[in-house]
């Protein structure tokens, strides 16, 4: 490519960062990056009443932690009202664009008469200007017979003019819309590709129309298919998470929620596991696919499991030292003896996280299963023999405390296995854990001792 890459992410703060506009932040990322390009952010602000700065700060914060890094200032689209005013007056001094006068009741009528008729204003051919009276500006987007565009993805698109209504450009209370502002930012940036939702292919019919009225070179356009559920529907709130924020906060790391994004719609020879940096030196447009990729849970987790079992159990063990405000340090200790075991276990941060938690806690909290057993009775006399034996154990290691628990086990009047759960809901009070004697060799002899001694099977 002879001129510079230059791509954008253009997120409106009325809402919070869907991980559909992280994909495409990201593919943006990618390819800018793939051709030592320039990737900008651009927040489109201009919904006055939906608008929301903290979304704004939400936004940059979840893309910077992300790693999607942008060249230059942000760009806000509600600080340059000006320049979108200059080239509607432009259009409408042009012929390209009109002021209309249109009432919502006229317009209410226009469509109960004709509900499939695209809206063509009766103030299209006229100029007069109506003081004190609000008005709309409208495009006049029939003006040539067929709109056509070429997208990298799927070939020559083109749509018949009189199948489009004459959009909205700048609405009465002196702000653009969507279509207007986004295509004069894309030529005043310079953007030379467009990567977006294939949502977006009608407002891009218009746009082409407006950049050929203001003389402007078009971009090249690129619509992606948009990520759907398992079920093959669109995601939405109502199906499935779609909050960037929501995947952070239920443990997710950010290389594996890029890692997963990435490939979700994007592929190269079949790689799976693969990073932001390294995906860059080979993203292409020409590899992403035409149909809707469908988001799974399961990939994804396989992938954080993945991402926390590469990380250094040093970083682990501060992580959840610093999370869990753990001051202890026989507590801390408690986790660094067992953080190998957990994190194989673990396919967020919030798992590792609970099972860190059931080694730190003072009191244990017995979940269904184990308070069924407690309540059935435990086994009196093997309690007080594994205690007086543990009591004397100096070797306290994995292999040691499993013979011990062992071979005391074999003289008990219960099963070896209802004696195993017995032990579990005495020592950790959940099957949902690491392996029994790994979790009490973590949990230290002190601990262990403690927690028997608390299950009231020991006689003072």
């Amino acid at each position: 490519m002879d001129a510079q890459v230059r791509t954008r992410f253009a997120p409106s703060p009325t809402g919070k960062l869907h991980i559909g506009g992280v994909r495409t932040a990201l593919f943006n990322w990618l390819f800018s990056h793939r051709h030592n390009g320039k990737f900008f952010l651009r927040i489109e602000d201009t919904d006055k009443e939906r608008s929301d700065p903290q979304l704004v700060h939400q936004i940059t914060q979840n893309l910077e932690w992300l790693g999607i890094n942008w060249d230059d200032d942000i760009v806000f689209q509600s600080q340059r009202l000006e320049l979108y005013r200059q080239k509607v007056e432009y259009l409408i001094d042009k012929g390209f664009a009109y002021r209309c006068y249109l009432s919502q009741d006229e317009i209410y009528q226009m469509k109960l008469e004709s509900p499939h008729q695209k809206i063509r204003s009766i103030w299209r051919d006229r100029h007069e200007i109506i003081k004190g009276k609000d008005y709309v500006v409208r495009l006049k987007c029939d003006l040539e017979d067929i709109v056509g565009f070429y997208d990298e993805l799927r070939g020559q698109l083109s749509v018949n003019s009189t199948e489009l209504e004459d959009l909205i450009i700048l609405k009465s209370d002196g702000f653009p819309t969507y279509s207007l502002a986004a295509a004069v930012d894309d030529a005043d940036m310079k953007i030379s590709h467009v990567i977006r939702g294939d949502d977006h292919i009608t407002n891009t019919f218009h746009q082409i129309i407006i950049y050929k009225a203001l003389g402007e070179k078009i971009p090249s356009f690129t619509h992606i298919p948009l990520i759907h559920n398992k079920m093959g529907e669109k995601m939405s709130k109502r199906k499935g998470a779609t909050d960037t924020n929501e995947y952070r906060e239920k443990g997710y790391l950010p290389e594996a929620l890029a890692n997963y994004l990435l490939r979700l719609g994007w592929g190269k020879d079949d790689i799976e596991i693969i990073t932001m940096h390294e995906a860059a030196k080979i993203f292409d447009l020409a590899d992403l696919g035409k149909s809707p990729a469908r988001f799974d849970v399961d990939k994804l987790n396989f992938l954080n499991h993945h991402y926390i079992n590469i990380k250094n159990d040093t970083e682990l063990v501060s992580f959840l030292s610093s999370s869990l405000a753990i001051q202890n340090s026989k507590k801390v200790s408690m986790i660094e003896r067992a953080i190998m075991e957990i994190k194989k276990r673990s396919h967020t941060l919030n798992e590792l996280k609970d099972y860190a938690n059931l080694l730190i806690t003072d009191k244990i909290q017995l979940d269904e299963q184990c308070q069924e057993i407690v309540a059935k009775g435990l086994d009196m006399d093997f309690f007080q023999n594994l205690y007086n034996a543990l009591q004397q154990e100096e070797n306290w290691q994995h292999d040691q405390i499993k013979a011990t628990c062992e071979a005391l086990i074999t003289h008990s009047n219960f099963q070896k296995a209802l004696i195993m759960k017995q032990l579990r809901a005495v020592v950790i009070g959940t099957f949902k854990s690491q392996g029994l004697y790994d979790f009490m060799y973590a949990l230290g002899k002190e601990e262990v001792l403690r927690r028997i001694s608390n299950s009231n099977t020991i006689k003072s």
